[in-house]
């Protein structure tokens, strides 16, 4: 089966992959925010990372047209962290690609990290375990950004999506064929950020159209060190949810087409194994139809619980039949949305 090959052979290599000896020396670098009114956030989130613990640093908050008071707050806080850089530029046009280009000639130092104005690290060694992450011949780190666990089935969901998403991108990266990322927590060479890479033209996907950019042509990592992870709320309502997963859609429309193989037959094979068990379950296949649901939750849900453990999710695991059942009926409901525009913000 399609799925036990996924599981088994590209997603079990994350499993079975020893940790490698990272970076002894800890680069340089620089953290950039980009913010478009987030003051709220700023306030919330900017304290935890101007207390990394990282021996050489700066943080490049890009200010991309406010006016909600973040200029006078983040000036407020250089007197007291000399680490801290405040660029403002007018808005010229949605998104934040123009913000996070314009870091290159802000940002002193070769490596640049990202992160996103509503996210937290998980602690004040995130900016070194991710860096740690860094071998000889690294060119980029993906790191994980997961939702912080709430109580309801919809936030279960969300991170569960979520970290199906980070196995199936690690995965790749794995065998070095890395695909994705997320910008809410990535670092990579500032060399790599120039309009071409980032498809300047479209308003989203700055993270995954510069993987797409470089594909085999540049050496990808990833960082599974829980202190590496970044954290931010998902959302409450399903319907907004729905929305932002728009982006993702139109932005796999310029994947290469090795990259959408792989995702759609991880994907197909899945609606395909449960339609072939429901098929069998409502013919006189009965005893089949167990057969096949039970192979597979034989080998995938203690594997899927490994995996969740590593980032993390262990509460995810109890629920794995029920929400890889919704995430099927989420993904045929999404299907409309691969010819639906993302909306700017």
């Amino acid at each position: 089966m399609i799925q036990l090959a996924y599981w088994l052979l590209v997603f079990g290599k994350i499993h079975r992959q020893r940790e490698k000896q990272g970076a002894i020396v800890c680069e340089p670098v620089s953290l950039v925010i980009c913010s478009h009114k987030g003051l709220q956030d700023l306030k919330k989130h900017l304290p935890h990372w101007l207390q990394q613990e990282y021996p050489e640093f700066e943080i490049i908050l890009i200010d991309d047209g406010s006016d909600d008071g973040t200029e006078a707050y983040v000036k407020s806080l250089i007197q007291n962290y000399p680490q801290l850089k405040y660029h403002y530029l007018h808005k010229i046009q949605s998104g934040k690609k123009l913000p996070l280009l314009s870091s290159v000639g802000f940002a002193k130092y070769d490596w640049l990290a990202l992160t996103d104005v509503d996210c937290e690290p998980a602690g004040k060694l995130c900016l070194k375990a991710m860096m740690k992450s860094l071998q000889k011949d690294t060119d980029l780190v993906i790191g994980y950004a997961p939702y912080k666990p709430k109580a309801g089935l919809l936030n279960a969901f969300i991170r569960y999506e979520s970290c199906l998403n980070a196995i199936q991108m690690f995965g790749a990266a794995a065998y070095g064929l890395a695909y994705a990322a997320v910008g809410r927590n990535l670092v990579y060479k500032k060399k790599l950020l120039t309009p071409q890479a980032i498809c300047l033209e479209v308003p989203y996907g700055d993270d995954d159209l510069l993987l797409q950019h470089y594909a085999h042509h540049i050496t990808a990592g990833y960082c599974i060190d829980p202190n590496g992870f970044t954290y931010t709320d998902a959302e409450t309502r399903y319907i907004d949810y729905f929305r932002r997963k728009s982006r993702h859609y139109a932005t796999s429309r310029s994947y290469k087409l090795s990259s959408k193989i792989y995702l759609t037959l991880y994907f197909l094979s899945l609606i395909c194994f449960y339609m072939s068990v429901i098929i069998l379950g409502f013919s006189t296949n009965l005893n089949l139809a167990l057969s096949l649901f039970l192979l597979k939750y034989i080998i995938c849900w203690p594997m899927f619980c490994n995996l969740a453990k590593k980032f993390h999710e262990p509460g995810l695991c109890k629920l794995f039949p029920l929400l890889e059942l919704l995430y099927v009926c989420h993904i045929l409901l999404q299907f409309p949305l691969l010819l639906k525009k993302r909306k700017h913000w």
